[in-house]
């Protein structure tokens, strides 16, 4: 069972989407180390707070965590393909786990 945790406290997660809950949260926390820009930093963090908010839901639509992950995906992307310049191997490689993670729990 996920537990994610809010300004308003614990939310429980819905029974089926654990495993993306816990895909985002380990995705949010290494947002910071990616050298993302600043504003795609924050519509990353953005997508990662939607998707998680909407997990907590007690029927999670799945039409918004889809175009939620997509975004967040999309924004890893370029970093996870060597595209951005001076992302390290670490990065790149944390970049490719975040984006299949996130695919294959949505």
């Amino acid at each position: 069972m996920v537990n994610q945790a809010q300004n308003s406290g614990e939310q429980q997660v819905a029974p089926g989407f654990e495993l993306l809950a816990q895909a985002l949260i380990s995705t949010r926390e290494g947002l910071a180390s990616l050298g993302l820009a600043d504003e795609d930093w924050a519509d990353a963090q953005t997508a990662a707070d939607d998707a998680l908010a909407e997990v907590t839901e007690s029927e999670p639509d799945r039409g918004k965590l889809r175009r939620a992950v997509t975004a967040l995906k999309g924004l890893l992307a370029p970093i996870a393909t060597g595209l951005t310049a001076g992302a390290s191997e670490g990065v790149q490689g944390f970049a490719r786990t975040a984006i299949e993670q996130l695919g294959s729990h949505i």
